[in-house]
């Protein structure tokens, strides 16, 4: 009998408890996660306490790695990975390999679509800015504290007041 494929899109946080879940749930299936980015499951809730100091050591918010995905939860991950097609009626995507840039084809019995949140952007002068920030991934929390410790500004303006803007006011 062929092992159910079920195929994960999407890291940080939602993408490996789902991945985790579909194990739990069915644990002779073939589990594979695709994350465009090379960081597959980080702790971006808790990015405004690295950023504020009380989290000394950023990497600490990498809650697994790949290795660590596949030897305690048995799911295949693919970091640097984009998924650039999905065809339903097939059950198949398409995958785009960021290091040599190859397409490949993956048939799936399930498709879980765990892409996140993206910080929305305002469309306004100035956006694009050296100064100006979007916290939704690893990279993003990199950014800023690199640009804090190079430039140490005295001032900051924060839009949103959702718990990560709320939590880089008091992390500020």
């Amino acid at each position: 009998m062929k092992k159910r494929r079920i195929l994960v899109v999407g890291g940080i946080a939602a993408g490996p408890s789902a991945a985790a879940k579909a194990v739990r749930t069915n644990p002779a299936a073939e589990v594979t996660l695709f994350e465009a980015t090379g960081t597959v499951s980080y702790g971006i809730c808790e990015a405004p306490y690295a950023i504020g100091g009380l989290i000394a050591d950023e990497e600490k918010l990498v809650a697994y790695t790949p290795e660590r995905l596949r030897d305690e939860k048995g799911i295949e991950v693919k970091t640097l990975h984009r998924v650039e097609q999905i065809t339903p009626a097939g059950h198949r995507i398409a995958v785009r390999d960021l290091r040599n840039r190859t397409v490949a084809e993956v048939e799936y019995d399930k498709l879980i679509i765990a892409t996140g949140a993206r910080p929305r952007c305002l469309n306004v002068a100035g956006e694009d800015g050296r100064n100006v920030f979007h916290l939704g991934s690893r990279a993003d929390t990199l950014n800023i504290l690199a640009y804090l410790k190079t430039e140490s500004p005295a001032r900051a303006v924060i839009v949103g007041g959702g718990y990560i803007g709320m939590e880089m006011s008091e992390a500020l």
